[in-house]
């Protein structure tokens, strides 16, 4: 590499003194001669960088492996604490823990009095439980079929979440390579039924735009796997965000695709999960150690 580099500029050289003498030498085959060499020489340079990707790839995934679930644990609570801050981590579990459900769905942009009343005994229509963006009836919406009215936690009562049965409040944090998300889970009500809301989203090493705050539909609620989404724009569209959780903390952002391919896909996940894919509950201060 560095002898071709030597090549290239000695040849640069060669080129700006022909150009100077262009009247007593014709350039045009060694300009055809130069193009070709700094193709050659691009070509080389893009495939070093590229190799060098790959190797961080891999010593980071080695390393990544060789951690046991308590060190992979607390290098995400660094990575999640210095993105979001102390104080914020702190304000969303006490607001979880302590408000009331609809101060809770109010600051999630939710203003129905739907909540917070016997919604659950009064109808079982979708559009009578949750506050939409459009009217219309239950027959009309296509994601309708998609959204259970009613469910109960079972992954967080039947798997690694697990730290006391029938918790009715509890601050879930999530995350990938690039970004986070909070999740507040509003369980056991005596007169509404269970919500989930997006408390926070953020990525860590850019400026997107990310969703706000936002209650959540729930379209899976098994023991091994749970699914939410965003709710529909629209009458007639899908969500454009979804949230795969696994009895094991695995966690997959998805977007953009019908809630079909998302059920089929959260039953039958891929081997090769991502190590940096992890749900965990929030404490005060932190992320449970499970």
């Amino acid at each position: 590499m560095i002898k071709l580099f030597k090549i290239f500029v000695i040849s640069i050289i060669i080129f700006v003194n022909l150009s100077n003498q262009s009247k007593a030498i014709p350039i045009a085959p060694f300009k055809k001669f130069f193009q070709e060499l700094f193709e050659v020489f691009a070509t080389k340079t893009d495939d070093v960088i590229k190799k060098g990707n790959k190797t961080d790839e891999m010593i980071s995934g080695s390393t990544a492996r060789n951690m046991d679930d308590a060190t992979i644990a607390a290098r995400d609570q660094d990575l999640i604490i210095n993105k979001v801050s102390n104080e914020n981590h702190t304000n969303y579990y006490n607001d979880t823990i302590n408000q009331s459900p609809e101060i809770i769905a109010n600051k999630h942009g939710v203003t129905s009095v739907k909540i917070g009343k016997k919604v659950s005994g009064e109808s079982d229509k979708i559009v009578d439980i949750f506050e939409f963006a459009f009217d219309e009836s239950d027959e009309n919406i296509k994601m309708s079929n998609y959204i259970l009215k009613s469910w109960i936690g079972r992954i967080y009562n039947s798997s690694k979440f697990k730290k006391k049965v029938n918790e009715e409040r509890l601050l879930l944090v999530c995350k990938n390579s690039v970004e986070l998300f909070y999740f507040t889970i509003i369980m056991n009500n005596q007169n509404d039924i269970n919500r989930v809301y997006l408390t926070d989203h953020k990525y860590f090493q850019s400026s997107i735009k990310t969703l706000k705050k936002q209650e959540l539909l729930v379209l899976l609620d098994d023991n091994d796997v749970k699914i939410m989404s965003t709710k529909p724009k629209s009458k007639n569209t899908f969500p454009s965000n979804y949230f795969t959780i696994y009895s094991d903390q695995y966690f997959m952002h998805s977007k953009y695709l019908k809630p079909e391919k998302i059920i089929e896909k959260a039953k039958y996940p891929r081997s090769n999960r991502p190590i940096n894919n992890k749900c965990y509950k929030a404490t005060k201060n932190g992320l449970l150690k499970i």
